[in-house]
């Protein structure tokens, strides 16, 4: 089976992506090793969800108090520890700044990142809306822009 297993994963690149909740906070880290000795990438999500809100174009997720991180010093303890793993393997992928940011997130609950979004994306939906992000009101529509998305309306987005 291992072998197989083996032969399968070269015929194919394969990564991996745990979502980070308060149910599986501890078993990070094992589960990054176990996937990192077998040369297969590991990116992370952070468990959340979207606040409600009215203009916005979809919502991601509903709450789940079971998976909200509550330990916040065992998230910053784990973003120490993936970093520290990370120096000794090119097969974890997330950016020192991002866990630097993570942690102090769960150490100050202060948010040190600016969203970017319409700078290197943008979301349009199937009414052809477009917006910076999916929790943001629209700003324009595909099918009135004469041109290229470098019209006022995206720019004042991107702002």
């Amino acid at each position: 089976m291992e072998k197989s297993h083996g032969r399968y994963l070269q015929a194919f690149r394969v990564g991996v992506s745990p979502t980070i909740s308060q149910l599986n906070i501890h078993e990070i880290v094992d589960f990054t090793k176990y996937f990192i000795e077998r040369e297969i990438p590991v990116w992370y999500c952070l468990y959340w969800y979207d606040y409600p809100f009215k203009d916005g174009m979809f919502s991601i997720g509903k709450k789940v108090d079971e998976y909200t991180i509550t330990d916040r010093k065992a998230l910053a303890d784990l973003c120490s520890t993936l970093k520290a793993m990370k120096r000794k393997s090119n097969y974890i992928y997330i950016t020192d700044k991002t866990l630097d940011a993570v942690k102090n997130l769960a150490l100050t609950g202060e948010r040190t990142w600016k969203c970017k979004a319409l700078q290197n994306f943008l979301v349009v939906d199937h009414k052809g809306r477009v917006a910076g992000c999916h929790s943001r009101e629209p700003v324009a529509s595909i099918f009135d822009l004469p041109g290229p998305l470098g019209q006022p309306e995206i720019r004042r987005a991107q702002t």
